[in-house]
């Protein structure tokens, strides 16, 4: 039987967990923001609802009232109008984001 002996550069194929963490973070990190960017306000799935959320709890509201299983919170205007804005391209790919209002 013959052993063939495969040479190695020195180092190589030695990654530390730490080394490996820190690139797996800068590539989903860099991947997240892409999307970020990438995404038109509001179009995300549930981002109207979530940016509302956000605005109530900033406002000291954490449990809102139950009303008929609808909460009722208030918040300021342009919150309230949140589901209003990707009406005109959610879920159509072909409509540019730009044709929201203002």
């Amino acid at each position: 039987m013959q052993y063939v002996a495969a040479m190695e550069s020195p180092g190589a194929g030695e990654w530390s967990g730490r080394h490996c963490w820190a690139v797996s973070f800068v590539l989903v990190s860099v991947l997240a923001g892409a999307l970020a960017l990438a995404t038109p306000l509001f179009a995300a799935p549930d981002e109207p609802a979530h940016v509302i959320n956000a605005a109530v709890i900033v406002r000291g509201q954490l449990l809102p009232p139950e009303d008929g299983g609808i909460g009722r919170v208030r918040i300021p205007a342009p919150y309230a109008q949140a589901h209003g804005v990707p009406q005109g391209y959610a879920f159509r790919s072909t409509v540019p984001a730009s044709c929201a209002r203002p």
